[in-house]
């Protein structure tokens, strides 16, 4: 990697006392040294998440490691947007988003970041792709499909799978998204990659394994049924704005990104 890239590598927590050390322990060494923060935004958990994570965190990466313990439960998505909110605005270039909970590997940040690294594109995802061998459940497995093959037909990328959680971005191309408008809810990445689609930007995947055990965080059915029902008027949303048909609240011209924010406070300050 460049050694003037600047990496944020940033963890979404709650409720993930028993897994998130061997998580911090698992990111490589190289990946510590290469990175310039590593931040765990702990989501209002109650089982001792933050202090395992800060204990841990203070051990293998000093002053590279960040513990934010928000005030609130804010939601999934509200937690990536102001995780990205704070990558865009402490000035990094790019940002990996990898969960607590152990389901997908550190092992792969650093191929997760290499395309972005290269200028290919604007989003990485570490796609699941042995789903059985990982232990994903069966009606997860033919969801996604399922799912996948509508968004595939919709946005163009050539993903395996597009509801992955582990995910590197530009801060380049954070900054060019309205992110107070997303989301806070899982619904967030979906509409990402809207976005990234309609500002004609790309994606790429690496394939990773999955990691499913008693200890990782997993979608109930209802859940996952809400989750899919959602992505639906997601997708039409899209079409309607690609087409110039209609623009909803993440197209719509007064739909204010970080970057809009910094041009209009420097045009003040003149």
């Amino acid at each position: 990697m460049s050694s003037l890239s600047r990496v944020a590598i940033f963890i979404p927590a709650y409720q993930a006392a028993r897994v998130i050390e061997s998580t911090l322990e698992r990111i490589p060494l190289k990946v510590w040294e290469m990175v310039d923060e590593i931040f765990v935004h702990d989501n209002c958990s109650t089982d001792g998440t933050a202090e395992i994570a800060k204990r841990c965190g203070e051990r293998l990466g000093g002053g590279k490691f960040k513990l934010f313990e928000l005030e609130r439960n804010i939601g999934y998505g509200g937690t990536k947007k102001r995780a990205y909110q704070y990558a865009v605005r402490r000035g990094f270039d790019f940002v990996v988003m990898l969960h607590a909970d152990g389901q997908y590997p550190p092992e792969y940040i650093p191929e997760l970041l290499a395309p972005l690294v290269r200028g290919e594109c604007e989003m990485v995802q570490g796609s699941r792709v042995d789903h059985l061998k990982g232990g994903m459940p069966l009606y997860k497995i033919i969801a996604n499909r399922a799912l996948n093959m509508i968004e595939e037909a919709v946005f163009g990328y050539r993903l395996h799978e597009y509801h992955s959680g582990f995910l590197a971005y530009s801060c380049k191309a954070l900054a060019k998204m309205p992110l107070e408008r997303l989301s806070d809810w899982h619904l967030i990445t979906a509409e990402i990659v809207a976005l990234l689609k309609y500002h004609g930007m790309r994606a790429r995947e690496v394939c990773v394994p999955t990691f499913y055990t008693d200890k990782t965080s997993s979608c109930s059915f209802s859940t996952s049924v809400r989750y899919g029902i959602g992505v639906l008027p997601v997708l039409f949303g899209y079409l309607l704005a690609s087409k110039k048909l209609s623009l909803g609240r993440l197209y719509e011209p007064g739909a204010q990104s970080l970057q809009s924010q910094k041009e209009r406070g420097s045009v003040a300050e003149r």
